[in-house]
């Protein structure tokens, strides 16, 4: 099905009844609906359609050429509490600035005891992740695994492939990591990116990428290059199709995957400044700097026009709602968690100051909170949990990583403690965070 086929399909699906888009969210019907679709499709040109208790944050003010609408021609901003102003007009590119944090940060780095002990617990772990969720089950070729995202479905996701990959090339355990990348690659869309959910019975059920998994597939690609060699043809190529199909032309927001989201619908915890600097000195492709400034300036949209305590799981790159995300715009929920893990990357690896700036506001929400019952969701306006009912070690893992800015070695090792002994063994994705924060406390992700 070509572009104009897709498109004409999902504005038959707005018009006539709700439909589920990717991640879960009810997409708008109707006029409301079609307007929004119009409006992304207009910009697409082929590639996509008060706090409440006083914590202590880093302030972060846009930079003086934030991001635009794709359909407006300028956006002003006079200070961090003013809102965007939006006139209409064609896409603007992001002019790429320095880091906007305005107060002096310094680097970071993880206390040696804290490393050893997520070494040792990330070594453990990825054996048990293998033999819980690493499968030949369902294929037809011996020399491909896949990873089980739905242990009743039985069906797999690009995500949880893409974190297997990470972790594979981090053991540097080769064969695993072959055997992933080679069943990744034969589920590549038409522009080249891995579909993100693949039936029990090995057939795509949504052709469509999602942009964190293919930045992930990407890294482990250059990661393998850099360890054994003979990579880098395929590392290229998918470097390529993310910044062909995942980042929105003119506003260089990125998007939800290969054909959907952008500056009307963007995932703050996809953005992995870390990722677009390899993919800079890997190509030589200074664009990956304007998606870089596209990113900060979404966080500080987010925070100029939300005034949250936390950043929340989807946005408008402008920090406005997203409509059919529904409940999902107010929530510091299973997307948002990962922007520790994500913008630690860069904290740690750079030094980059809005980086830091983002473990500054998280750890300061969670140093309010007890390491022992830190919850599964929070409102991020006030800080309440959503869940009450259960602690949630994908939560716990977040906090964790987001520690390596706090002053507090007892606490930082208390989160790093619980993050070990807590489990979620019916849920990939709550353990891939827990796996991904004993990697990267550890210290020894690759780069």
């Amino acid at each position: 099905m070509d572009r104009i086929e897709r498109l004409a399909e999902k504005l038959d699906h707005l018009l006539n009844g709700p439909v589920i888009s990717r991640r879960g969210a009810f997409k708008l019907t109707g006029i409301a609906g079609l307007d929004l679709a119009l409006k992304a499709c207009s910009s697409s040109n082929g590639g996509s359609s008060a706090p409440t208790r006083n914590v202590d944050t880093v302030s972060v003010i846009p930079s003086a050429e934030p991001i635009v609408d794709p359909t407006a021609t300028s956006i002003t901003t006079e200070s961090a509490t003013t809102e965007p102003t939006i006139t209409a007009g064609p896409p603007t590119t992001p002019t790429v600035t320095e880091s906007t944090t305005t107060a002096p940060v310094e680097g970071i780095s993880i206390d040696p005891e804290i490393r050893q002990i997520a070494k040792e617990a990330f070594q453990k772990g990825y054996e048990e992740w293998k033999s819980a969720w690493v499968r030949n089950e369902g294929l037809g070729d011996a020399d491909e695994l896949r990873a089980i995202w739905d242990k009743d479905k039985r069906n797999s996701n690009s995500e949880v492939v893409a974190y297997s990959m990470i972790y594979a090339v981090n053991a540097e355990d080769k064969p695993t990591f072959d055997s992933l990348w080679k069943y990744a690659k034969s589920h590549l869309n038409s522009d080249g990116l891995m579909s993100n959910e693949i039936n029990a019975d090995n057939t795509p059920a949504d052709d469509s990428s999602a942009a964190d998994a293919d930045l992930d597939i990407a890294y482990g690609l250059i990661i393998a290059d850099n360890i054994w060699g003979g990579y880098r043809d395929d590392a290229t190529r998918m470097i390529e199709n993310i910044l062909k199909h995942d980042v929105e032309p003119g506003s260089y927001v990125l998007k939800g995957g290969n054909d959907w989201g952008g500056f009307y619908e963007t995932n703050p915890s996809y953005y992995s400044p870390a990722y677009y600097q390899l993919f800079k000195e890997y190509t030589g492709n200074t664009d990956w700097d304007r998606v870089t400034e596209a990113g900060r300036q979404v966080f500080a949209a987010i925070k100029a026009k939300r005034q949250t305590l936390l950043p929340p799981d989807w946005t408008t790159a402008d920090g406005s709602m997203v409509p059919q995300r529904g409940g999902n715009n107010d929530k510091f929920g299973y997307e948002a968690i990962r922007i520790p893990w994500r913008q630690g990357m860069a904290a740690l690896w750079y030094e980059d100051k809005d980086a830091i700036a983002q473990l500054q506001q998280i750890n300061a929400f969670f140093e309010t909170e007890n390491p022992d019952q830190i919850r599964g969701g929070y409102d991020p306006k006030t800080g309440t949990p959503l869940e009450t009912e259960y602690v949630e070690v994908a939560f716990v893992a977040t906090a964790a990583m987001a520690a390596v800015i706090s002053t507090k070695p007892g606490y930082q090792k208390h989160l790093l403690e619980n993050t070990i002994t807590l489990r979620s063994p019916d849920y990939s994705t709550n353990e891939g965070m827990r796996l991904n924060a004993l990697l990267f406390l550890s210290g020894g992700m690759k780069h």
